[in-house]
């Protein structure tokens, strides 16, 4: 997105003003005590979607400078002053107290125990269960031989339930001692031995997480499970396809079950090394506000197909016809875009979970209000230019995604194909074909009945999104 954004913007002559000014011109200066308030003010004032059904973000209030600044300090914690902002359609803004968090996950990278899990309730009482997802490599949690389908009922010594989950698992926490549980015959046993994670600053984890080839029948599957849409790795991610077209694959199952988005650019690349690298069709067309709508030419607005990733290789497209993609309730944003992009040109099937209905884009901002080509967005290079006072990050929703056919209403999320959702106490080994969600995937491709053992366990879900920005401090 960043990317496309440095073509929009490079003919806007736009000026706002290091501290603040009013539509006269006249410059004031803002108290140390709401610079943080000033930021979140500022930065929703220009760039977010719903900014004029939003009076407290009305142009008036920069008339008087006694006036705003008094407005400022009515909000004594800036988190407050974030929550009144936010419309109530948003579900998605948040904020980091750590800008430099917030960007280093938006590249993968991490202070981090390692462990992926989703929460379970227990259908018979307010017991909660954390059942493991995956393992990052290299992290504590490998270390110490974690494993998907590992289950833990608890913290710190303290068995999980309804009033302490959030607490025991803070995400300020440094490290977790958890202890295991086995589901058989129906009970669950609580194991003595006790695992301590600890969290490892700078934690990469590479969204490429597996790549397989499989032959059934007359098909040849290329398989990918792609867990966030990160630039950083378009060249490996090129580099599978490549492999993919080298051997003759005519089928592909795209595993997003635990991706909850990332960069759009991104979206449009992986959508390109699937069905078509003619930089003449249309995979997506962004919808601003009103500031920003009306200064942008359609060919701006406009997000391709792509003949090269961002660093300039040729893609290797796949040109397919049919897709599988597997999804779960934490896949989104930036998962979901492509599902919406490809869906007039190819037949897209979805197995898994109804999926979770981000059909918005959001943009990192800082308190760098005096950026020459538009103000408060994050930039690497610019970051001697931020405010040394106010180290907030904003992630605020700032448009919406439509497809080539004008779709963009999916704010109850896809609903699937054909409805699977994972269960904890039989979840598989991932890339393995009796894996119950793979395995039903391939049997969309081969005609064939999927041979699996579906669930008959009471478990509801806590949490919708699979561990992530619980690492930072966000909303």
């Amino acid at each position: 997105m960043r990317a496309k954004l440095a073509y929009l913007f490079f003919s806007i002559a736009l000026v706002i003003a290091g501290c603040s000014k009013n539509d006269d011109g006249i410059f004031f200066e803002i108290p140390n005590e709401v610079q943080t308030q000033d930021f979140i003010w500022r930065g929703f004032n220009t760039w977010y979607f719903w900014k004029d059904q939003q009076p407290i973000l009305n142009n008036s209030k920069l008339d008087n400078s006694e006036d705003y600044i008094d407005f400022l300090k009515e909000y004594n914690n800036p988190v407050s002053l974030f929550e009144n902002i936010l419309h109530p359609e948003d579900r998605f803004s948040f904020y980091s107290q750590d800008y430099r968090a917030l960007t280093n996950f938006l590249q993968g990278i991490r202070t981090d125990d390692g462990m992926v899990y989703r929460l379970y309730r227990l259908g018979f009482d307010n017991r909660i269960i954390v059942a493991v997802k995956y393992v990052i490599p290299n992290s504590s949690a490998a270390a110490l031989g974690i494993k998907r389908g590992d289950l833990f009922g608890t913290v710190d010594g303290v068995v999980l339930d309804e009033s302490n989950y959030q607490d025991l698992l803070s995400s300020s926490k440094t490290s977790l001692r958890l202890t295991k549980i086995r589901f058989e015959n129906q009970e669950w046993t609580d194991e003595q031995e006790s695992i301590t994670l600890v969290k490892t600053e700078g934690l990469v984890e590479n969204p490429v997480f597996k790549d397989s080839i499989y032959t059934v029948d007359n098909h040849k599957i290329g398989y990918l499970i792609y867990n966030a849409f990160i630039s950083n790795y378009e060249e490996e991610l090129n580099q599978v396809f490549t492999n993919f077209k080298n051997n003759q694959v005519n089928s592909l199952i795209l595993d997003l079950r635990y991706n909850s988005g990332g960069s759009t650019a991104n979206a449009a690349i992986l959508a390109s090394m699937i069905y078509s690298s003619n930089t003449e069709l249309l995979f997506a067309r962004q919808r601003w506000n009103a500031l920003w709508q009306g200064r942008f030419s359609n060919e701006a607005l406009n997000e391709n197909f792509r003949d090269q990733t961002l660093g300039g290789s040729s893609i290797n497209s796949l040109g397919l016809n049919k897709i599988i993609i597997i999804t779960e309730s934490g896949t989104a944003s930036a998962s979901e875009l492509l599902i919406n992009g490809l869906a007039p040109y190819m037949d897209v099937v979805l197995v898994g979970d109804k999926t979770r209905g981000k059909n918005e884009f959001s943009l990192t901002l800082v308190d760098d209000p005096q950026s020459p080509d538009f103000p408060y967005l994050y930039r690497e290079s610019r970051q001697s230019f931020i405010n040394p006072n106010v180290q907030w990050g904003l992630q605020p929703i700032v448009g919406r995604f439509e497809n080539s056919a004008g779709f963009s209403d999916f704010t109850a999320g896809f609903e699937p194909d054909v409805f699977y959702s994972e269960d904890p106490v039989n979840l598989g080994l991932l890339g393995q074909i009796d894996e119950p969600l793979l395995s039903l995937a391939i049997s969309q491709l081969t005609g064939n009945s999927a041979s699996m053992k579906f669930s008959v366990n009471n478990f509801e879900k806590v949490d919708d999104n699979i561990k992530g920005f619980l690492n930072l401090e966000l909303r």
